[in-house]
């Protein structure tokens, strides 16, 4: 397993990874499970052949939803969550606890770890309205790495949007098409992260006159600020891929000025789309 297919992971993990420790109610005995959860297969494959572990399908109970597939770590795959664990953003001091909670040496303060962990989870990181400031402040700072790139294709194909927007244009009758990458998220790490490396353009969507819901930030690259990420994510992407490369057709049709084929290539995103939804 080398860097590259790490940072995948770990950004991939970042968006749909599940570290769960906790009592079993009905005996003296703790849980704790890893697992990555997709409605793509093609996604949970990927870490089936890099990691130890068994995929489960779960059938949703709502008509019209497709099922959802588990790939759960084993014991042997959990070694391999030391290696992942140097390449998270979101989710490392939740990958942390979960390491310590698994010593047998903190089979004492497993009762205080899962309260951690709760805090962690639902209390830490929440999205303030001055988040905004912050993070616009860092954009561009940090030279993104290749490894930077694999993380945000893994945290894309589990977690962030790639799509085309039309709109007509205020005078005429030709419509303009955007390539454009967007991600919302209740938690405020993987924003600081994206703004050094790749900027773009920060939304706070505030969320509090909704019930149990929490505030969101929302992230979004256009035009041609898009171009070098479309490149840089795309060798790494597994489930977007295909959409990846439509859009960058797309970007070089409008800087070619090729109109003819712009049509056709929103109308291919459109369908993928639909797939992976």
């Amino acid at each position: 397993m080398d860097e590259i297919e790490l940072a995948y992971a770990a950004g991939y993990i970042d968006g749909d990874g599940c570290f769960y420790i906790g009592e079993i109610k009905t005996s003296p005995y703790f849980q704790d499970t890893f697992s990555i959860i997709s409605t793509h297969i093609d996604n949970i494959e990927w870490f089936k052949n890099r990691f130890d572990g068994s995929i489960q399908a779960k059938i949703s109970r709502q008509k019209n939803r497709a099922p959802s597939y588990h790939f759960v770590f084993n014991k042997s795959g959990y070694e391999s969550i030391n290696d992942i664990y140097p390449f998270l953003i979101e989710k490392q001091n939740e990958c942390k606890i979960f390491l310590n909670f698994r010593k047998p040496s903190m089979k004492d303060e497993r009762l205080t770890l899962i309260k951690t962990m709760k805090i962690l989870k639902n209390e830490t990181y929440l999205i303030p309205h001055s988040l905004k400031d912050d993070i616009e402040s860092i954009r561009n700072t940090i030279i993104p790495t290749l490894n930077d790139f694999a993380y945000l294709a893994g945290f894309i194909d589990a977690e962030c949007s790639l799509d085309i927007n039309r709109a007509m244009q205020k005078r005429g009758t030709t419509p303009t098409y955007r390539a454009q990458l967007q991600c919302n998220n209740t938690k405020s790490p993987f924003f600081y992260w994206a703004s050094q490396r790749f900027g773009g353009q920060f939304h706070f969507l505030n969320k509090s006159h909704i019930k149990n819901c929490r505030n969101q930030m929302l992230w979004r690259i256009s035009n041609l600020q898009i171009d070098p990420i479309l490149q840089g994510i795309y060798p790494f992407l597994v489930h977007k891929k295909p959409i990846c490369e439509q859009m960058i057709k797309l970007r070089k049709a409008v800087i070619n000025k090729d109109f003819s084929s712009r049509k056709t290539i929103y109308e291919k995103v459109r369908h993928l789309n639909n797939l992976v939804i």
